[in-house]
């Protein structure tokens, strides 16, 4: 029996972006980031709207000013940035327009580097930036610029030197089936929506990538949802068996794919895991929102908890390991380290 599992936007808080100038074109201008941040799809700083990294000095191009009013009367300040196409936000404290003495513009690209563990994932696209090893053999890129590859491994930006005798092969990614009907989008929207769809999946540890394919998930891009998940206000929803899942998400003017993908790819991921027993017998785990404050709709079950969990993990690991660690030991130590586990299955 499919199992459909389901995001509630209409439990979220609906705050709406005001501008406080009045055009984007004509207003633009370049300014560079002071730290590691990342685009937004709404004026909330959290994983669930985190669309895609921005690096320290990285350049970006940014037009009007808008605000959104949070619950304590406050106002919160971003720019308008263009991704893609769409408008997404960057907030104005992460973004200066001194320009610094290194600075770099991001050209999106994407690519499967394999390599070998003496790769090293540099801060900074320089050789004498502080550098780390990963234990990925195979890197999704989310970009590049001039000799380098960027990619968003454990949390963090990399960059990888295109000189590196550690890469092995650079290969076109391999991605689940991604279904966009063209009766519901023109030739130009499907080729936004795949460029925007490649960067969430890069965003991607290796491991999830690995797990996405041996349940052999497919994903749906559609601009309606199956009733009652349509007239419910859903944001997406996932069917799953033992052996197979596959994702539905909504795409229109007011529901970013960003917005849902992750979480329900959380679902695709943490369903069927544990033979014989209730997800809902991990239910104790949601006592750890005291810190990590996802909101009370994911505090409902088990599985809406593990799903929203699990895109946290895809962005903010140390934040989920520091604020909830039963919930991180459980995903990296069960769903995704255990060799018995269905994900880990040949």
């Amino acid at each position: 029996m499919k199992k459909k599992i389901v995001l509630l936007l209409s439990f979220l808080l609906v705050l709406n972006l005001c501008c406080a100038s009045t055009a984007f074109a004509g207003s633009e201008k370049t300014m560079y980031a002071k730290q590691q941040t990342w685009i937004y799809s709404s004026g909330h700083q959290t994983a669930k709207y985190a669309v895609c990294p921005i690096g320290k000095d990285q350049q970006v191009k940014v037009g009007k000013k808008a605000y959104v009013v949070m619950p304590d009367g406050k106002k919160e300040y971003y720019y308008q940035t263009a991704y893609f196409d769409k408008t997404f936000y960057i907030p104005t404290a992460k973004l200066t327009t001194k320009k610094p003495k290194e600075t770099y513009a991001m050209t999106y690209s994407f690519k499967d580097l394999e390599v070998t563990p003496k790769l090293y994932l540099h801060a900074a696209p320089s050789l004498s930036a502080k550098k780390n090893r990963t234990k990925e053999n195979s890197i999704y890129t989310i970009g590049e610029m001039k000799n380098w590859y960027v990619a968003f491994v454990n949390g963090k930006l990399g960059y990888i030197s295109k000189k590196s005798a550690a890469i092995k092969k650079i290969k076109k990614p391999t991605y689940v089936p991604l279904h966009i009907d063209s009766k519901d989008y023109s030739a130009a929207k499907q080729k936004q929506i795949r460029n925007r769809f490649y960067v969430q999946y890069a965003l991607l540890p290796q491991y999830m990538r690995d797990g996405l394919e041996k349940r052999e998930v497919e994903i749906y891009i559609q601009q309606k949802l199956k009733e009652p998940f349509e007239t419910n206000g859903n944001g997406g929803y996932t069917t799953s068996s033992a052996k197979k899942a596959v994702v539905f998400v909504k795409e229109i003017k007011n529901y970013n794919l960003e917005y849902a993908l992750h979480h329900e790819i959380g679902h695709a991921l943490s369903r069927h895991l544990w033979p014989g027993q209730n997800i809902n017998q991990l239910e104790y785990l949601t006592r750890e929102n005291g810190k990590l404050q996802l909101g009370s709709y994911y505090t409902s079950n088990a599985a809406e908890w593990l799903a929203e969990c699990i895109d946290v993990l895809i962005k903010e690991p140390d934040q989920l390991k520091k604020k909830a660690p039963m919930t991180y030991q459980l995903l990296i130590e069960t769903v995704f380290g255990n060799i018995e586990s269905p994900l880990r299955a040949a």
